[in-house]
């Protein structure tokens, strides 16, 4: 009784339920005699006539946010919604994905059931760095081909613009949560693109994740591509204290700069391990039934 009224649902229900009183239970009897309606039994609840599949930019997202060609590959979360009314039916969903060079990789072709309310795809895609490198653009297509009747067929495709960098630098070692025992550490960072031409890098040590402290200190190299030396003369490690580091590539004008962070604590009379004590590395756990407080940030 989709799109009825109210009461002339209720007394369906009643009528199903309750037509044969003498087959009828004790707890089904006690159930349909205390149904009751607070309010106008000719109100209609909110219905539609036809279905209408959504696609919107914030029902998609790139996992890892900053997508680089140091990883084999990216994941994609999609959520489609059906604003419409729910029917049984099937409809074809595609996703394609545009390379900087023009040319169409289909990353996901499939006759699905049609969503009732809320459905998810979620898909793994390998990156080729010399192919996928620069500005990418994600079509997603619902009702492919518009095979349903729909309330809108204007709102089935989504356009999103999505860059693969090659300009990043990340942090190899000290590895993260690591623990070092010594003064005088050397950083090591690996560039995206072991091809690199000479470039510009720079990093930052700070005690907090935000890096705003009065400790902060950068300090700057250049190098080819692969692996890149950080040298600090400067720092003098204290006890038990958590140390928070980044590299960058420097942009170059009018862009970014991506950064990548790793995490170390200095315990002197320590082995090397892992370790984690610090808000800012608790952050990146996760948690069931508890709740990370703030102190000590």
């Amino acid at each position: 009784m989709y799109g009825n009224t109210i009461g002339n649902q209720i007394k369906a229900t009643m009528q199903e339920l309750g037509g044969n009183p003498s087959s009828l239970d004790y707890y089904t009897r006690i159930h349909l005699e205390e149904i009751n309606l607070h309010g106008d039994p000719a109100l209609r609840l909110n219905s539609f006539a036809k279905p209408d599949y959504v696609i919107e930019d914030q029902l998609v997202k790139f996992i890892p946010n900053i997508i680089s060609v140091a990883d084999n590959n990216f994941n994609i979360d999609i959520k489609m919604m059906n604003i419409g009314r729910a029917i049984r039916d099937s409809m074809w969903v595609m996703v394609k994905q545009k390379l900087p060079n023009d040319s169409i990789k289909i990353l996901y072709k499939q006759y699905v059931p049609a969503t009732m309310f809320k459905d998810s795809i979620y898909l793994t895609v390998p990156i080729n760095p010399l192919t996928d490198k620069g500005l990418n653009k994600l079509t997603i297509s619902l009702d492919d081909g518009n095979e349903i009747d729909e309330l809108w067929e204007t709102n089935n495709v989504l356009n999103k613009d999505f860059y693969i960098f090659e300009d990043e630098l990340r942090p190899i070692s000290p590895y993260n949560y690591s623990i070092i025992n010594q003064q005088n550490i050397t950083y090591y960072a690996s560039t995206a693109n072991p091809l690199n031409s000479s470039r510009q890098y720079v990093m930052e040590v700070d005690t907090t994740e935000l890096f705003n402290s009065s400790f902060k200190k950068t300090y700057n190299t250049s190098g080819v591509g692969g692996v890149i030396e950080f040298k600090p003369t400067n720092i003098t490690y204290t006890d038990s204290t958590v140390y928070y580091w980044r590299t960058s590539t420097v942009p170059t004008s009018g862009n970014t700069v991506i950064w990548n962070n790793f995490s170390f604590v200095y315990l002197p009379n320590s082995t090397p391990g892992f370790n984690q004590s610090h808000y800012f590395q608790f952050k990146k756990n996760t948690y069931n039934k508890i709740t990370l407080g703030q102190t000590g940030c």
